[in-house]
């Protein structure tokens, strides 16, 4: 007889998809955020490769952006962590050439382009019904920022996974299509700039998370 509490095969493959899209939300999270020169090597060097292993073959379309981050940081030094930290500026924060690819919904928005838009208005709502709210750095955001919006697709999977709550992985479905609308225009930006190939290809891997979710 089988023990009914040894999960089979399919149930731990179909667990270890959900750790490993949960893990890549988390790890895209981070890069957009701003990675800390203090977490930059233990993230990059130790983090990065023991997520990459994780995907399974009904995961393929999350290997080869994670891969190609992985790449495009062969050696992980203080140097190439400051660098990342300056690029991050550079591309969403502060240029004076101008800012590569806005972190902020609205920035998206046909005939808009301001931030403070409609998405943050209808963002905002999202959390106040749910009784969520951003803490620490992101709380002063506005509530259409990439990272905001990222959080709150884990929380609807983390709950939709881990409670058995269909309604949340309906919403989270819901979420991740109507986001793909504006990540895959971020997505372009920064492929069509002089961005390091590693945000280029985090923005790769944000678009294949996003697009799983879509189709599961």
């Amino acid at each position: 007889m089988t023990d009914k509490n040894t999960p089979s095969p399919a149930s731990e493959e179909e667990n270890l998809d959900q750790v490993c899209l949960l893990n890549s939300i988390e790890l895209c999270a981070i890069i957009f955020r701003g990675i800390n020169p203090e977490e930059c090597a233990a993230l990059l060097d130790e983090g990065l490769p023991a997520l990459a292993t994780l995907s399974t073959e009904s995961l393929q379309s999350l290997s080869e952006p994670l891969k190609n981050i992985a790449a495009s940081c062969p050696e992980i030094t203080d140097e190439f962590c400051e660098n990342l930290e300056s690029e991050h500026v550079r591309l969403f924060i502060n240029s004076r050439s101008g800012i590569t690819a806005p972190l902020y919904e609205s920035c998206y928005e046909p005939g808009s382009g301001k931030v403070m838009g409609k998405p943050h208005l209808a963002m905002r709502k999202r959390l106040e019904t749910a009784g969520l709210a951003p803490t620490g750095e992101q709380a002063s955001e506005p509530m259409d920022h990439l990272c905001i919006e990222l959080e709150y697709l884990y929380v609807l999977l983390a709950n939709g996974w881990g409670g058995n709550d269909e309604n949340s992985l309906t919403g989270a479905r819901e979420f991740a299509t109507e986001k793909l609308i504006w990540v895959r225009k971020f997505n372009e930006k920064l492929s069509n700039s002089d961005a390091m190939q590693f945000y280029v290809a985090a923005s790769d891997l944000l678009v294949a998370i996003l697009e799983e979710i879509t189709s599961s």
